[in-house]
């Protein structure tokens, strides 16, 4: 919350996803968090997940409201953006789409703490994070959904750690996946032969490609999808 405090000056709403640590309560002493709303209830299967997430976090949009703040920035708490903040305008967008890198364990980081890591995959996609304040937002988990004609701009970039904050917690994001979100079919399937594989030895990203650093994103980089197409065309499942 220090982080993003420094920046997200009108307030911090934060979504708690049934979480079982002290997260609730270290959130709700942070000066900067203005209310936490609580998810207590795993539901079972992808579509009811989806539903009751939708609808959280939407409740947490409206409860941000009430400060009839010009923008909002939406992120999770394993993110780390890197934007313009002073120089960006303003003016002439209504939202923003920042570039996504998911980072990893490897055998030279294991030791060390997430936001120490050096490696990420090459692979980016685009999430909306910054959003002008205005009638008829929704949401559709990860995303707002803002109205058609809105201006939209892709600037800044993110790094998600996600994958990346350990490996006890790589494992129980795993068990999450099974249990709770693709309880059958491929990803299932998918889920269970990651357990066990928070480390990646190979150096190769869960897209097949070899690691990066972030001074090479901009070199490097590529489109998620345009990497799952290819694969996809190869008969890999995804």
């Amino acid at each position: 919350m220090d982080y993003f405090g420094e920046f997200c000056n009108a307030g911090i709403y934060v979504y708690d996803d049934c979480s079982t640590d002290n997260t609730v309560a270290i959130c709700k002493q942070h000066p900067a968090v203005g209310k936490v709303i609580e998810g207590k209830t795993w539901w079972q299967g992808s579509s009811r997940r989806k539903k009751a997430e939708d609808k959280l976090r939407q409740k947490v949009y409206q409860v941000a409201l009430q400060h009839n703040p010009e923008w909002f920035f939406y992120f999770d708490a394993d993110e780390r953006p890197e934007f313009d903040w002073e120089n960006f305008n303003y003016g002439k967008w209504d939202a923003v789409r920042f570039k996504l890198f998911d980072y990893y364990i490897t055998p030279e980081d294991i030791d060390l703490l997430w936001y120490q890591r050096k490696w990420l995959g090459p692979e980016f996609r685009y999430i909306m994070m910054m959003f002008r304040n205005v009638p008829g937002i929704k949401f559709n988990c990860r995303q707002p959904r803002i109205p058609e004609n809105s201006r939209i701009t892709e600037a800044g970039y993110v790094r998600h750690y996600g994958k990346a904050i350990s490996i006890e917690h790589w494992d129980r994001a795993c068990a999450y996946y099974i249990n709770h979100r693709f309880t059958t079919g491929i990803l299932n399937q998918r889920w269970k032969e990651r357990i066990g594989k928070a480390v990646h030895i190979d150096m190769l990203s869960d897209y097949g490609l070899p690691l990066i650093q972030w001074h090479e994103k901009d070199e490097k980089g590529i489109r998620l999808q345009k990497r799952i197409d290819v694969l996809r065309a190869r008969g890999v499942e995804i």
